[in-house]
């Protein structure tokens, strides 16, 4: 981060909460996804970003605000690459969704209760934070609290994970 901006002093740091304790407190925002595209959308033409997360994200960020003439890079020289997350595709998205429908539940994972439990607190924290952010916009743009409710089901659930999900949400998000 330090490089950086010792190259460019006007640079904004924005990175996601999955970024290490050290550079989510260096940095000049932390959000999620969604909020870190706001962040972009809502800058200035000739704003710069180095944004710490996911790199085949920093590179469609870089490609799509360019024309805006904002200039996006990543914060890691590494490249940051989560291959698990670049392999999800629309394709295999749409057939795991087809398959819980039918009440077939595939590519299912087992973590260990500790681990869920932290996974948890991290994802709890991570939709206050969306939440909050959602305070001051209007009801009918989201729909934070059932989507909360339905995700910390979906963790809990263990045969049919959708059988239990409020209907709160199925207009906003059908599957």
């Amino acid at each position: 981060m330090d490089k950086v901006r010792a190259i460019d002093p006007g640079i904004q740091v924005i990175v996601h909460p999955e970024c290490r304790m050290e550079v989510c407190q260096k940095a000049d925002a932390v959000g999620s996804t969604e909020r870190l595209l706001e962040i972009i959308r809502e800058a200035p033409p000739g704003a710069s970003f180095a944004v710490g997360t996911e790199i085949h994200l920093v590179n469609r960020m870089g490609k799509e605000f360019a024309a805006d003439g904002k200039k996006v890079i990543t914060l890691d020289g590494s490249g940051c690459l989560c291959t698990t997350m670049f392999r999800i595709s629309p394709q295999h998205l749409c057939w795991v969704l087809e398959n819980l429908v039918e009440g077939d539940v595939v590519n299912q994972l087992k973590v260990k209760n500790d681990v869920k439990r932290w996974a948890r607190v991290a994802l709890d924290r991570m939709l206050e934070i969306h939440s909050r952010s959602r305070d001051t916009e209007s009801p009918s743009s989201g729909c934070s609290t059932p989507g909360k409710q339905a995700f910390a089901t979906l963790l809990s659930a263990s045969t049919n994970p959708l059988q239990e999900i409020p209907n709160s949400c199925s207009e906003s998000y059908p599957l």
